[in-house]
């Protein structure tokens, strides 16, 4: 709703104040414009971008429009299944949390967190930091460099299609 509404405001304003302006709004409205500039940037931006940056941008431009947030009780349930893993590591060591890293789905543990199983790239990365901890070939200093190296990779990834936005919006 709010996004609407900021639409509206923004559209209000320009048409108004070019109306202020003693403006002829009918030279506003130019279609063959609107689709030289609009398929010049579309067509860029498909040539531009692979499959992949393409598709994740269509998904994170639906994520604005819809209301996902990720409030107190997704942080409550973050904090509390890495509270009962780490715990679980603290009474029966890491080989205790095979069968609940292995399939997370079907993990009584990991049901109880419902958030947090709908988000599918925070349960890899759990997962997969977890299985490095529980095979042991890793120390303390290795695992949070690879910890810090994985979010970048991450934070890339998903910043991608909005690089390619940018570079389209300056072009």
């Amino acid at each position: 709703m709010q996004k609407v509404l900021g639409a509206f405001i923004i559209i209000g304003c320009v048409l108004g104040g070019y109306a202020m302006a003693h403006g002829d709004m009918r030279m506003l409205w130019q279609p063959a414009e609107v689709v030289i500039i609009l398929g010049a940037a579309l067509g860029s931006l498909v040539v531009g971008n692979p499959k992949e940056v393409l598709i994740e941008m269509l998904h994170q431009i639906k994520g604005v429009f819809s209301y996902q947030r990720r409030g107190e009780e997704f942080q409550r349930q973050l904090l509390m299944l890495l509270y009962e893993l780490l715990e679980m590591v603290d009474v029966g060591g890491l080989k205790v949390l095979d069968s609940h890293i292995e399939e997370p789905e079907q993990s009584d543990l990991f049901v109880r967190y419902p958030l947090i199983l709908q988000e599918k790239n925070l349960m890899a990365f759990i997962a997969d930091n977890f299985r490095l901890m529980a095979m042991g070939k890793i120390s303390a200093h290795e695992l949070e460099g690879f910890l810090e190296q994985e979010l970048e990779a991450m934070e890339h990834a998903l910043l991608q299609p909005a690089r390619s936005l940018h570079k389209i919006g300056e072009a």
